[in-house]
């Protein structure tokens, strides 16, 4: 293969991964769950946020907070005597 076909190739194939993951999150109700689900399913910030038309200090934020949101304990309602 020469450098040209080899380009083409790696051309689809990140088309690919792009319809991929807009197919992945098209259900999320939020920004912070996009990026979210997208970075769970391997992408990386940089490709997060050409993806998703955002800033990589945006998707770095996001993905800090869920990983702080995540790290909260949940707390218990008390039962009613």
């Amino acid at each position: 293969m020469d450098e040209a076909q080899l380009k083409a190739i790696q051309q689809k194939m990140d088309l690919i991964a792009r319809l991929l993951a807009l197919n992945l999150i098209r259900e999320a109700q939020s920004d912070k769950e996009r990026i979210v689900k997208l970075s769970s399913a391997g992408f990386r910030p940089t490709e997060i946020a050409v993806l998703l038309k955002k800033q990589v200090n945006t998707v770095n934020v996001r993905l800090s907070e869920a990983r702080k949101e995540a790290k909260k304990p949940r707390t218990k309602r008390k039962e009613a005597h």
